[in-house]
């Protein structure tokens, strides 16, 4: 379904007519008025070989949901260097709150990568958080207002071989998200990584 998907969205950012028939997927006459100068990338998401194969063959880049330096060796081997792994780091800073957020909009993610991938659709995903418990989400999406607990858990990605670390806000509080980037860990991972 991933694969197809893919196709689709490729054929569509042409700029031509499209007519897609996958076996999961089917567009029927449709096309992009406003193309963008050149197509998005696409990144696949991914904690295993088979995600990281995925990525190499169809996507532009790999996108890895646990510090795994396996996983980027084998990326790179596979898509060779000038196509960079990418990592998701959730960066929750109000406890109380970001748990309730990242429980409400993210906490299929606690289950992990290959329970997710089998999971087919949203009543599936509604059965397999019913017993997330706060202290799972805390351990999954790094929550806290500690910044050093965020530097450590982002320099494991690095350390991994990522050349990205996307940092994740879930909840409400963006401006209060920023502020805590801004005057914390910005410059603690400036002076961490020089």
């Amino acid at each position: 379904m991933l694969v197809e998907s893919i196709e689709a969205i490729r054929s569509l950012f042409s700029g031509e007519m499209v007519t897609y028939r996958g076996t999961h997927i089917t567009v029927e006459d449709a096309r992009l008025f406003s193309l963008p100068q050149a197509p998005p990338r696409i990144a696949v998401a991914g904690s295993g070989s088979k995600s990281v194969r995925l990525a190499a063959e169809q996507g532009d880049a790999f996108i890895g949901v646990d510090p795994d330096a396996e996983l980027v060796d084998e990326y790179r081997d596979l898509a060779g260097a000038t196509r960079e792994p990418s990592a998701r780091w959730c960066c929750p800073t109000t406890p109380t709150k970001a748990r309730r957020a990242y429980a409400l909009r993210s906490a299929f993610g606690v289950a992990g990568w290959k329970v997710m991938a089998e999971l087919p659709n949203v009543a599936n995903f509604d059965a397999a958080v019913q017993t997330v418990r706060p202290e799972d989400v805390e351990e999954a999406a790094g929550i806290g207002s500690d910044p050093d607990d965020h530097i450590q858990a982002i320099m494991e990605y690095v350390a991994a071989g990522y050349d990205d670390v996307a940092v994740v806000h879930v909840g409400d509080d963006q401006k209060g998200f920023f502020r805590f980037w801004r005057d914390e860990l910005a410059p603690r991972l400036q002076k961490t990584t020089g």
